[in-house]
């Protein structure tokens, strides 16, 4: 590796080459999977979400959940875990 060059994580790395895969349309994509790896790196799935990007990742089996779905504020139609029309 030449000197100088700075450290970056496997997310960071990706992230850099699905910006340029969008930003030359090279390469028609609208989903990325990733393993728990990337799914751990939130700056990753935003990243991954800011290109306009859907994403399945893998989720970490010791992951903390919500036993139950959450209470809102919104109408019911716009409750978490529900796609709005």
């Amino acid at each position: 590796m030449p000197a100088g060059t700075p450290f970056r994580t496997k997310p960071q790395l990706a992230l850099d080459m699905l910006t340029t895969l969008v930003a030359e349309g090279s390469l028609p994509l609208r989903w990325v999977t990733c393993d728990e790896g990337f799914s751990v790196s939130p700056a990753f799935l935003d990243g991954v979400a800011g290109l306009g990007l859907g994403y399945l990742a893998e989720v970490a089996r010791n992951s903390h959940v919500w036993p139950a779905r959450l209470q809102t504020g919104g109408s019911p139609s716009q409750e978490v875990g529900t796609v709005a029309d």
